[in-house]
């Protein structure tokens, strides 16, 4: 089975499907990890439970013959400039068919509702 995600809108985000090209990008060329988003990639990016090892186990999760992920980078949409990556989530549905939800946000962005708006 074959899944097309598009961007997800929603009062103030954009959520973007993470792919492996995006993961691949995040991990070593910056330049063009923000070229693709079309987004201003803050300094303190990638928040700091998201480490190479993790982004290194999603790109296995999602390259897994039954995948069973679906990530979204979250954008912050500005009226003036452009959008700002805030933060990344997503969902993993377990074995049992169980879901979990998770995410990360820069500091600077929690306890603003953006968490709770994405899900």
């Amino acid at each position: 089975m074959s899944f097309v995600l598009h961007p997800i809108n929603t009062e103030r985000m954009c959520l973007i499907p993470a792919t492996l090209e995006l993961y691949l990008m995040e991990l070593y060329d910056r330049e063009a990890f923000a070229s693709t988003l079309k987004a201003y990639i803050p300094k303190e990016w990638p928040p700091g439970q998201i480490t190479p090892e993790v982004i290194e186990e999603f790109l296995r999760l999602i390259q897994a013959e039954n995948r069973n992920i679906w990530s979204f980078y979250w954008l912050l949409r500005q009226k003036s400039s452009k959008p700002i990556l805030i933060g990344s989530g997503g969902f993993l549905i377990h074995e049992n068919g169980t879901l979990e939800i998770g995410y990360s946000m820069l500091s600077e962005y929690q306890r603003k509702g953006y968490a709770t708006e994405a899900v």
